[in-house]
């Protein structure tokens, strides 16, 4: 039996001006929850995090609609009032599964649950009365699944996709089904393409326009364990190889465009907001949130000081992939990585997100557009681009006196320098001032 365990946790992100910037219901459960002393002493000081809230546990998979967040928690669907995500209120319970909730869906008053064994429908038309309603016995090992239009698609582990009809949620029945190659683990669907986390076979990407006879019309090469898409882009977790992004504006011809590969961790699960790429990592007894610039999707940066999570990402035993969801909704991330709800707020407040060494004593700094420009004392102003990680990676203006300060308008840039007087420069080229 696996044991992969996780946790949802709830973390308020606020971006930076640098740019790099969720028991049943009763009186007595809807109490604002209490922050464990041992979580507290755990938790990295450089950035800031406060625990503020935690629901009990073995919670892997959820989703998140309108108010309410869906999770799967053992043999169950929790249901949980998420309308002040920090005091997340659990108020419902479903009927107990045939097995472990692996991936849930939300498409209008149901939820669809990947229970291993199979398929359940649960009406949720009142959150605080979930009804299960309908069960379909998969062929393989149902581990994804997506829902819209009147069908659901399971990611079915060895035994592909399999797209379900649940027009009438109580008598769900396959219609048509397509087997990949290796073990399918997650689906996302776009329209009516099904992008299927293959594992060992990749990203298989299907479309679904004829529901009866899903056509796989590309496939992009690599691990994949979990993947979202948003754009043009598809964002896919590939365990100890990373993460890669991946071109899908044709979905016929996707298009491998930026990578990265960590060391010591393994990437199980992603989310973005809006150019920065949240990866859930398994580190060993820690699960962290691993955080990149993705504004140049072909060179992901990663950002200094990951966020350790109070448990581990996944259990050494676990099946790869095993982890739960990612989702940000409004600035709100909800993933999944341990043992418990969690509710974590302040992922980015006043933190020192960067530092970059100057060879003099900086003391002005102003940006325009994707530069930055710093005023460094005897050493001049130092502009630097997106992809510069270093000030001797970017273009230094050696001024005559000492600059002091900086600002940026339009097109060109007042250095205040000391002896020097006021330099104005010409930036129109920031690599040429």
């Amino acid at each position: 039996m696996r044991q992969q365990l996780s946790i949802l946790i709830v973390v308020t992100v606020v971006l930076l001006g640098l740019g790099w910037m969720g028991q049943v219901s009763g009186a007595a459960a809807r109490a604002p929850l209490q922050q464990p002393e041992s979580d507290q002493a755990r938790r990295p000081e450089a950035l800031n995090v406060e625990l503020v809230a935690q629901l009990g546990g073995f919670n892997r998979s959820f989703a998140i609609s309108d108010s309410y967040a869906y999770n799967g928690r053992s043999f169950y669907l929790q249901i949980s009032d998420i309308s002040t995500p920090i005091t997340p209120t659990l108020v419902a319970q479903s009927d107990p599964f045939v097995d472990l909730v692996e991936d849930i869906a939300v498409a209008g008053n149901h939820v669809y649950v990947a229970a291993t064994e199979g398929l359940h429908i649960v009406d949720v038309s009142d959150p605080t009365t979930p009804v299960n309603q309908g069960f379909l016995d998969t062929p393989g090992s149902a581990w994804g699944v997506a829902a819209s239009g009147g069908y659901a698609y399971v990611a079915d582990g060895e035994s592909g996709l399999r797209v379900v009809d649940v027009s009438n949620p109580a008598a769900p029945h396959e219609v048509g089904s397509l087997d990949t190659p290796d073990f399918a683990h997650r689906v996302v669907l776009v329209g009516t393409i099904a992008y299927v986390a293959d594992r060992e076979g990749g990203v298989r990407i299907i479309d679904v326009s004829n529901p009866q006879a899903p056509i796989q019309i590309s496939r992009n090469p690599g691990r994949a364990v979990s993947l979202i898409v948003e754009g043009n882009y598809a964002y896919i977790a590939m365990g100890t190889q990373g993460f890669r992004i991946v071109d899908v504006s044709n979905p016929a011809a996707p298009a491998t465009v930026g990578a990265f590969d960590p060391s010591d961790a393994e990437y199980f699960a992603l989310a973005r907001w809006e150019d920065h790429l949240y990866v859930l990592a398994d580190v060993g007894d820690y699960g962290d949130i691993h955080i990149f610039n993705i504004s140049n999707p072909q060179r992901p940066r990663p950002i200094p000081g990951n966020l350790n999570t109070p448990n581990r990402a996944a259990e050494a035993e676990a099946v790869p992939g095993s982890i739960g969801d990612i989702v940000i909704i409004d600035g709100i991330i909800h993933l999944g990585s341990g043992r418990a709800v969690y509710a974590i707020d302040n992922l980015w407040p006043a933190h020192l997100a960067r530092s970059i060494d100057t060879p003099n004593y900086a003391t002005g700094v102003a940006r325009s557009g994707d530069y930055r420009y710093i005023a460094d004392n005897e050493a001049g102003l130092h502009i630097m681009g997106p992809d510069d990680a270093t000030v001797a990676d970017g273009t230094t203006y050696n001024s005559p006196g000492t600059a002091s300060n900086v600002a940026v308008s339009g097109t060109h840039a007042y250095l205040a320098d000391g002896v020097g007087g006021l330099r104005i420069l010409d930036v129109t080229q920031p690599t040429t001032p």
